[in-house]
């Protein structure tokens, strides 16, 4: 299956043919709240144990609003992908063109840039 979707897919959903990798606890992405010394708040990121950056509540609050809106994207995207295939019948490729065309849209409508144009570590061209 061409990677247009997920990077690094493992473990199959039950639902459909999209695989999710699960992250080791090393990997798990985590948030931590603190206060500054000069009682400035903070906002920071934990990757497994290692501390990988802060940032402040505004900027942790509009993070979690552009994580809010990837994740509707994502629903949207596999919703469509899974619509050409089974109900269209369409192969791969009509369901990729598809995809790409809702996405430049979806951007033009709402500003927001959705979707992978690059797959990481694996370097397979845009979608």
């Amino acid at each position: 299956m061409p990677c247009f979707l997920l990077a690094h897919r493992i473990d199959p959903c039950p639902e459909s043919d999209v695989f999710v990798e699960r992250a080791t606890p090393q990997e798990q992405l985590d948030h931590e709240s603190g206060v500054h010394q000069d009682g400035e708040p903070f906002i920071q990121l934990i990757r497994g144990d290692q501390l990988i950056g802060q940032m402040s509540p505004q900027d942790a609050r509009d993070h979690a609003l552009a994580m809010i809106e990837a994740a509707e994207a994502a629903e949207q995207d596999a919703f469509l992908v899974w619509f050409v295939k089974n109900k269209l019948h369409g192969d791969e490729h009509m369901a990729v063109s598809l995809l790409v065309g809702f996405r430049e849209w979806r951007e033009k409508q709402s500003g927001i840039q959705t979707g992978q144009k690059l797959v990481p570590d694996k370097g397979f061209p845009k979608a």
